[in-house]
């Protein structure tokens, strides 16, 4: 099986990022370490959530806003066995705000930037080893028991995994663990209870995670892909001298399966299916739980360069805002993302 086929289980990566778990956007993917040769490529997203409400007196206009996602990777290998990549993402966010309802006023927007350097180096028989360091920031503004404008320092974790490949029948297996990573946060908080504007520090435990990710050719041309990703997120807040503004109270664990089949020489095309579970509580800055979801793909690929493009349709699990008891439901959102690869 060419890379035309295997280029189809990469064309939904750019509209992964919608309405995962807690603020998870990125899903800090690491699969362009196992491109082959020297690979370069940016990718963009644009994702358009619609989430409302009903309550007794009413219902809420929309509380989210469209949003972008940005990634960009470099890969280059060193010798047979060794070979680095450095990456480029958007790992969190959240972009809520209410302009009626119960929650009138209350809204949270929050931007990330991380780069990782990943190393890999292959063992012979199919193994491998990868890991490297993961560096992150964040900033935003959040309102709810009072306003809160702050931004983070860069911070530090690790990445570090395995795989297993058969390139015979296309197959691959990795497992990749990130570790959690310690946000120090500075800025200014309004309330009543320490003042207007007043300065305020705090730290964030940003979660660890699992990812494991897995392809294999099943027929002449056709692939078989997916991925399970958990992530930490049970006990993760956000509390300063105020209160606690944002906390999470279960895990989150990703599913994503699907099948993508080469066309014609240039073009493969795939579809997939994810799911993850929710126990059916938010907050009034996220207040959704869980999701299902269906995406179609496509992939063209001429001499050295890849362009791939797909669309995702998220069904938003329904949410109780526990704050005021205020049911969101019947919510979705759409995703459309695009991936410019070259080969040197």
């Amino acid at each position: 099986m060419n890379r035309f086929a295997l280029a189809a289980a990469a064309t939904i990566a750019a509209t992964a990022a919608a309405q995962a778990g807690g603020i998870d956007r990125s899903g800090q993917p690491i699969g362009i370490i196992f491109e082959e040769g020297t690979h370069a490529e940016l990718s963009f997203g644009a994702i358009s959530p619609d989430v409302t409400s009903t309550f007794v007196g009413g219902n809420t206009s929309d509380a989210t806003r469209s949003y972008l996602q940005v990634g960009m990777g470099y890969k280059e290998q060193l010798t047979d066995a060794l070979s680095y990549a450095i990456t480029y993402d958007q790992p969190y966010g959240a972009d809520i705000g209410y302009v009626d309802g119960p929650f009138a006023g209350g809204f949270a927007t929050i931007d990330s930037h991380a780069l990782t350097v990943l190393g890999r180096y292959q063992f012979g028989n199919g193994f491998s080893a990868h890991g490297g360091l993961r560096i992150q920031k964040l900033e935003g503004a959040l309102a709810s028991i009072g306003q809160l404008n702050a931004e983070s320092d860069w911070a530090a974790g690790y990445v570090i995994g395995g795989a297993y490949e058969r390139p015979d029948i296309a197959l691959r297996v990795a497992l990749t663990y990130s570790s959690s990573i310690t946000n120090d946060f500075t800025g200014t908080e309004s309330s009543g209870v320490v003042g207007l504007n007043a300065p305020t520090a705090f730290s964030v435990d940003l979660p660890e995670s699992v990812n494991l990710d897995f392809q294999t050719g099943v027929a002449p041309k056709t692939l078989v892909f997916g991925s399970i990703r958990w992530v930490g997120w049970e006990g993760v807040n956000l509390t300063t001298a105020t209160g606690t503004y944002v906390n999470f109270d279960e895990d989150t664990i990703t599913y994503n399966i699907g099948v993508g089949r080469q066309l014609t020489e240039n073009f493969a095309a795939s579809i997939s299916v994810g799911y993850e579970g929710g126990d059916g509580t938010g907050t009034t800055l996220g207040p959704t739980s869980g999701f299902r979801s269906v995406a179609l793909g496509g992939s063209y690929t001429m001499d050295n360069v890849e362009i791939s493009g797909g669309i995702r349709y998220i069904d938003i699990g329904d949410a109780t805002a526990s704050a005021a008891n205020v049911p969101f439901q019947d919510n979705d959102a759409i995703a459309v993302g695009m991936k410019i690869a070259y080969k040197f």
